[in-house]
């Protein structure tokens, strides 16, 4: 009861301080970056949070069974004033991770085609061998048998 409580509490513990972080983090780079009045600054911001079945911050991008996920924000930094900026954060890690599943699958589909187009000129290259070979085959039997003929008509 009170162990697995406690548990659930270090670990939704855990996830905000890394998220908090994060924030600090995008905060202290948007206030000391040098932007005139009205300028933009845009950059990107990555951070890990522990799922609830983390051990430990491992920093891998997987998510789930037990690892962290990585977070990826756009940060958008616009100066108003002198001392006033304004921040505007978004998670884009979902439009990565559908980037790198495009990535793969289309290096994969290219991997696939590759393959499918060197099967094609094989064969093509073996049924073009196999007929040569039959053709010079028929070639040798033929002359073999004018020459068997020339032989018999010699002996006889």
């Amino acid at each position: 009861g009170s162990d697995a409580m406690d548990y659930l509490g270090r670990r939704k513990n855990d996830q905000m301080t890394s998220l908090v972080v994060a924030f600090t983090d995008i905060m202290a780079r948007a206030w000391q970056t040098e932007l005139a009045e009205g300028d933009d600054l845009l950059f990107e911001h990555d951070t890990y949070a522990l799922d609830d079945n983390a051990s430990e911050l491992n920093g891998s991008d997987k998510g789930g069974n037990g690892e962290s996920s990585r977070t990826k924000f756009e940060v958008k930094v616009t100066r108003i004033e002198k001392n006033a900026v304004v921040v505007v954060v978004r998670n884009v890690s979902e439009r990565y991770r559908r980037f790198e599943a495009e990535k793969r699958f289309v290096f994969e589909t290219t991997a696939r085609q590759k393959d499918a187009e060197a099967n094609r000129f094989t064969r093509h290259e073996v049924k073009n061998g196999l007929l040569s070979a039959i053709e010079i085959c028929g070639n040798i039997r033929e002359e073999m048998s004018d020459n068997f003929s020339v032989l018999q008509k010699d002996l006889g």
